[in-house]
């Protein structure tokens, strides 16, 4: 699993802290009021906020958690520079995403306009959330997918499976690289 079972860490588009709860993140961001109180009933310590400008100092997480967030934030590579900044320098980020090179990203991809969800998103190839995080000073250490049936035909959990390129749903951990190492 790609979210660690130590340190602090927070969520970024926390909504109703379905995730955070059950992989017991206790901090999250989230601009909705509806869903900073559902976060909260979860017993997640929810603030108002955005992924572009995170309101927590510097240095402070052991790891940044980002789970189907990433396709709705107006300033991706803003996002994830803030992820950098909050991260601890040995942390590490962890993005969740829907692949949008996969069959399941297609469907989304072409449904979203009957989606009131999904209308605004913007999903990404795994291509170019790593170019993202390279650029926001990351490096990519694990990359994970699931999902590999239709989601209707889907009877129980799917295993998960190292790569991408096959999977709807991808997993990418990261670590931030310090200035001087991504210069060179």
């Amino acid at each position: 699993m790609l979210v660690p079972k130590k340190g602090i860490g927070i969520e970024i588009g926390v909504g109703s802290g379905r995730f955070a709860s059950a992989l017991n993140i206790h901090h999250g961001v989230e601009p909705a009021f509806a869903m900073r109180a559902l976060a909260a009933s979860r017993g997640i310590d929810v603030v108002d906020g955005k992924a572009e400008s995170i309101p927590f100092p510097d240095n402070y997480f052991d790891f940044v958690f980002f789970v189907t967030t990433l396709c709705f934030v107006e300033d991706p590579s803003a996002a994830l520079c803030e992820a950098h900044r909050v991260l601890k320098s040995n942390g590490q980020i962890i993005i969740g995403m829907i692949d949008r090179n996969s069959k399941l990203g297609q469907n989304y991809e072409s449904g979203k306009m009957r989606n009131p969800f999904y209308q605004y998103a913007h999903f990404y190839s795994v291509n170019e959330v790593l170019e993202l995080l390279k650029q926001a000073g990351f490096k990519e250490t694990n990359i994970v997918q699931t999902i590999f049936s239709p989601l209707d035909d889907i009877q129980k959990i799917e295993p998960a499976k190292n790569g991408f390129g096959e999977g709807g749903f991808v997993g990418i951990s990261a670590e931030p690289i310090s200035i001087q190492a991504s210069k060179q």
